[in-house]
């Protein structure tokens, strides 16, 4: 285990980890401040049975910006990521748009 963190440290990860990173992706998108969309989040299912309230805001958030969510066991949401503090939750996103300057 501890050799795929090291390989995804390497190359780095797709996945953006955590409720936290979540939220702010969500409000920059309400806001404007950039176009990075959530295209799809896999969420623990051992996380929906602690935090139910949680996963309702996320799946409400899925209708509203249109992105997908995939339930899993918590093992396959800690090989995919990282670090060890996404709290159940990991997601990718699209890319940040950054204007040309003059």
């Amino acid at each position: 285990m501890d050799t795929v963190r090291k390989e995804k440290e390497k190359i780095g990860t797709p996945y953006y980890e955590g409720i936290v990173s979540f939220r702010a992706l969500v409000n920059a998108a309400k806001s404007g401040f950039n176009d990075r969309r959530i295209v799809k989040v896999l969420y623990s299912k051992e996380k929906i049975e602690r935090n139910p309230s949680e996963y309702s805001y996320v799946r409400a958030k899925s209708f509203e910006l249109s992105f997908e969510i995939q339930v899993l066991p918590g093992e396959i949401i800690d090989s995919l990521s990282v670090g060890s503090n996404h709290g159940g939750i990991i997601f990718t996103a699209t890319d940040r748009s950054i204007g040309h300057f003059d």
